[in-house]
């Protein structure tokens, strides 16, 4: 390993708690530490204290050498990772290196490693325990390649020097899950539900839209000609664009009734709302959102995505637009890299959030019946 670089490990604390601010960060700090460590994967694991469940995971390292996805790891292999039960053997805070823990007939036996680790290249491992909380412990593991050697006393010296940063951040980033304000803006969280939807200008250019609005084409009978709305109806095309041009000018959202192709009576109402991303500076124009729904069902107004907004963290709403779109709490799981049972404590959440006693009953308050038939296909499994 090469000489300590202070300099490197500076910049790689600072990312820990960069990390624990920002999930987003936390891959590449994952990939500092295994360019500091000259590990060829790092992986950060959240366990259950009682029952080492793990509940999250994150790995990273260069191509062909990574772990199989995460939520192969937690889904498929995480009950048999010997790391786990082995580190919480030992106090939090002492390393352990594979060559002195995990000898060549412990490798040969264990399905984990024959089966998970070797035929993804990887085989030294070093691990350290985290104490998160009371209800939660922390592993990080840093692995290296089949043939490499073994981490040395340098590499266990630099981990522990790392270790208190890690285990602050760790414990920053559950206390912040805790109180975490749902993410982002409006459009973020349209992108996390199966709502029709279409970002445009006051113009009617269109700028970024949802699949189910893609569905309505036939029908609505519009077309898009050079991004803009094209109604069949010209009284509709006339209300569309007077609509907007209203919206942008007094910046106070409005709705627009949309008649359905062939079937007034079944037609589709817009709710145009103005928007602007967080950070933007006021010179810059204001967007609108059109959000669409069957006028007769009032499914997905404005006012109960706001009520949403602020009662769902992102996490939270991410897995309700999956219930929407008719996932099960598997499927979700699987998508997510998440254990089925941290998804159904997510699911129980925004049931008492909403006030809803069941998933059935959840789905149906928000009128999944006015949605496209094309977002609630049937979940695989």
């Amino acid at each position: 390993m090469a000489e300590m670089d202070e300099g490197a490990l500076a910049e790689l604390v600072g990312r820990l708690y960069d990390s624990a601010m920002e999930s987003g960060t936390t891959a590449h700090m994952l990939a500092l530490m295994n360019r500091q460590l000259d590990a060829d994967c790092t992986r950060l694991v959240v366990c259950h204290a009682a029952t080492r469940e793990v509940l999250q995971s994150w790995a990273t390292g260069p191509a062909g050498t990574d772990v199989a996805s995460q939520a192969d790891y937690v889904a498929r292999w995480s009950t048999q990772d010997p790391l786990v039960g082995r580190m919480a053997q030992h106090a939090p805070g002492e390393v352990l290196r594979c060559h002195e823990h995990l000898d060549e007939a412990f490798v040969a036996a264990s399905p984990f490693f024959q089966q998970h680790l070797l035929p993804h290249g990887l085989r030294w491992t070093m691990c350290a325990l985290l104490d998160s909380d009371g209800q939660t412990m922390s592993l990080l593991a840093c692995l290296r390649r089949v043939g490499a050697a073994p981490f040395d006393d340098r590499a266990a010296t630099t981990l522990r020097l790392l270790l208190p940063h890690v285990r602050r951040a760790d414990r920053l980033r559950a206390a912040l899950q805790q109180v975490q304000p749902p993410g982002g803006d409006m459009l973020e969280l349209l992108r996390a539900l199966p709502t029709p939807w279409l970002l445009t200008d006051h113009a009617g250019r269109c700028i970024e839209s949802s699949a189910a609005f893609q569905s309505l084409a036939a029908p609505l009978g519009f077309t898009q000609v050079l991004g803009r709305l094209r109604f069949g109806a010209a009284d509709v095309q006339a209300r569309w664009e007077r609509s907007l041009f209203e919206t942008h000018g007094t910046a106070v959202g409005r709705s627009v009734e949309l008649a359905e192709a062939g079937n007034p009576a079944q037609g589709w109402c817009a709710h145009l709302v103005p928007w602007q991303s967080a950070g933007a500076a006021d010179t810059e124009p204001r967007l609108i959102i059109a959000l669409f729904e069957r006028a007769a069902a009032a499914a997905l107004p404005y006012a109960r995505l706001l009520e949403l907004k602020a009662r769902l963290t992102r996490a939270e709403l991410e897995v309700f637009g999956a219930l929407l779109q008719g996932s099960s709490a598997k499927t979700i799981a699987r998508q997510r890299g998440a254990s089925f049972n941290t998804i159904r404590s997510q699911i129980m959440r925004i049931l008492g959030k909403t006030g809803h006693h069941s998933q059935r009953e959840l789905i149906a308050s928000f009128g999944v019946s006015s949605l496209p038939d094309s977002v609630l296909e049937p979940d695989p499994d």
